[in-house]
């Protein structure tokens, strides 16, 4: 399984959570998307394998643009840590259908841990 991650290029939270899932799941292929178009390129890549996007969300602009790209979801799972915990913004990003919903001000544990149980159910 692939893990497709997007932050912002200079993103220091992107870095962090890179890092985090290098060191916890070094097994995993991961592409470290930085723009919305190369998130857009990797996703249209066929793979062998569904996938989980790790989609750290900077503003609702971001969302607004990653929304704009569902169709490419279908068979990837959705982790989202997003820029505040407002009920518009939340109420936005269900509709990505997220297999997790975070912060993107938590610590990473959580999300490794998810990915982690992922990664445990597809061997």
């Amino acid at each position: 399984m692939k893990i497709f991650l997007y932050s912002h290029a200079g993103d220091p939270s992107g870095d962090k959570l890179s890092q985090q899932i290098k060191t916890n799941l070094p097994e995993a292929g991961m592409e470290v998307c930085r723009t919305i178009r190369d998130l857009s390129q990797n996703l249209r890549q066929p793979t062998e394998d569904s996938g989980v996007a790790v989609l750290l969300v900077s503003d609702q602009e971001d969302l607004k643009n990653i929304i704009s790209l569902r169709h490419l979801f279908q068979n990837i799972r959705i982790i989202l840590l997003l820029p505040n915990k407002e009920p518009e913004t939340v109420a936005m990003a269900h509709q990505l259908r997220p297999r997790f919903l975070t912060d993107r001000n938590s610590d990473f544990v959580e999300v490794t841990a998810v990915l982690k149980k992922m990664f445990k159910e597809r061997s």
